[in-house]
């Protein structure tokens, strides 16, 4: 069945109808005689209304909009808007980055007339900050003044993790006052060695103990290169180091580093070279004979020996290695010691050789002695002591001259001998020489020879204590 045009232009009115009815209970007009609450335009309705402070209103009818700006920045009666700007968090400054212009006081949101909060977040605690606040120890800038934890003891500080005192520059922090594992002063160049710092003690291992750029300044020591090894260098040939470096030492006295034999410690050999490094070539004493033969002891070159004969003064050569003979000792450094009526010498052998030629060059002997288990006279009548000078190919021996022609210079118990001995000088000086093919140029040993009296008991002993003993 078809539907006729009446019917349908029926329906559509009814249509309409419902429709406009179910519209007419939906929407209700904003009251003209009050306020209707809104958060934004849409709420006031199509009737030419906005939403202003909170409000729906009109911005040129009834009610009037007290606060808003209109186009072109005045406002209803003609005034010039004011600039707000939001204070989130009350404490009665804004925030530069929200302002508004109002043409009234806005009692919706807070405002205030300044711009001056740093921090306008109440999460944030944004009512701690603002102009004039109280700093507080935070590391923020409390009173908006671009500073922070002013008028505390502090500021920098600088991570301090080995505890040696300095920071590490790397790693700053802000503190308004000393903080456990945080120190003021930086420039830590290992901050993880708490042995190096700025000031440290530098060590000698080849690194920068005091951070200051330089490895082992003031704990090096100069070395000096010796090539032949006698324990002496070259001045001229020398290194820094803080370990002695192989084939250097410290001494640097050394004249000639190409010969072991040549060096301080060495004796003047008299072969017209500085053997012992003292600017003098064959000088005295070591080449004329040492000036204290005793000091021979540190060598091993001095002893004495019993020969068990008596020579009467004459012996026929030299007696260290005379056949038969006991060897004695020294009791002391400067005392020899002895028993038994014979023939007795202590000697002192040169290391190589001493030349005795040389000018005012005289054997000083000075001793004193004691003798025990003897009579009187306690000593041989022979001239003694006998000093005998030996070289590779002879001897000379020296015997005192007679006291006026008539008695020998016996060394008398208790009595001290202090004679010098001229060499080669013939019967000079008290004494009578004689020689057998002695070579003064070489001489390898001075002996002195005593003989107890063999008045006595054979049981007799003696003590030689020698004061000076040398060449002079």
């Amino acid at each position: 069945m078809s539907t006729s045009p009446q019917r349908l232009a029926r329906f559509a009115l009814f249509v309409l109808g419902v429709s406009l009815a179910l519209a007419g209970a939906c929407y209700e007009a904003p009251r003209q005689d009050g306020y209707y609450r809104c958060s934004d335009d849409s709420e006031c309705g199509e009737g030419g209304l906005v939403c202003d402070d909170g409000v729906c209103c009109s911005e040129r009818g009834t009610p009037l909009c007290l606060a808003r700006v209109l186009d072109g920045g005045t406002c209803a009666d003609g005034g010039t808007a004011t600039r707000y700007f939001r204070d989130e968090d009350e404490d009665g400054y804004g925030n530069l980055t929200q302002p508004t212009l109002r043409c009234a006081l806005p009692e919706s949101i807070r405002v205030v007339t300044n711009s001056d909060d740093c921090n306008d977040n109440p999460a944030a605690g944004g009512s701690l900050f603002f102009p004039g606040a109280p700093e507080q120890c935070d590391g923020l800038d409390n009173d908006c003044d671009g500073q922070f934890d002013e008028g505390f003891d502090g500021g920098v500080y600088y991570r301090d993790e080995d505890n040696d005192g300095y920071g590490d520059t790397a790693q700053p922090r802000i503190l308004c006052r000393p903080s456990a594992g945080y120190v003021a002063a930086p420039d830590d160049c290992q901050p993880l060695n708490p042995r190096v710092y700025p000031g440290a003690p530098e060590e000698c291992n080849n690194a920068d103990d005091d951070c200051d750029s330089y490895a082992d300044e003031g704990v090096t020591e100069t070395w000096y290169r010796d090539a032949d090894g006698d324990g002496f260098g070259r001045q001229d040939m020398r290194q820094q180091a803080c370990v002695q470096p192989p084939g250097y030492v410290a001494n640097s006295a050394d004249c000639d580093d190409l010969n072991a034999l040549n060096n301080p410690d060495a004796l003047d050999v008299c072969d017209g070279v500085d053997n012992n490094c003292r600017s003098g070539v064959d000088e005295r004493p070591d080449c004329g004979g040492p000036a204290d033969l005793l000091l021979l002891a540190s060598t091993g070159a001095r002893g004495a020996v019993d020969t068990r004969a008596n020579f009467s003064g004459l012996n026929p050569s030299c007696l260290r290695f005379w056949d038969g003979g006991l060897p004695e000792s020294f009791s002391a450094s400067n005392v020899w010691s002895g028993s038994r009526p014979t023939s007795h010498a202590a000697w002192f052998e040169a290391p190589g050789t001493w030349d005795l030629t040389r000018a005012n060059n005289n054997l000083a002997v000075r001793f004193d002695h004691r003798m025990a288990g003897n009579g009187n006279p306690p000593w041989s009548p022979h001239r003694q002591p006998v000093i005998i000078l030996c070289s590779e190919s002879g001897f000379a021996r020296y015997v005192p001259a007679m006291d006026g022609g008539t008695n020998p210079l016996l060394p008398y118990a208790g009595v001290e001998v202090n004679t010098v001995l001229p060499i080669g000088r013939g019967s000079a000086g008290g004494w009578i020489e004689r020689s057998n093919a002695l070579d003064l140029r070489h001489v390898k040993r001075v002996e002195i020879l005593i003989e107890p009296s063999d008045a006595g008991t054979p049981n007799v002993s003696f003590d030689v204590n020698f004061i000076k003993l040398g060449f002079q």
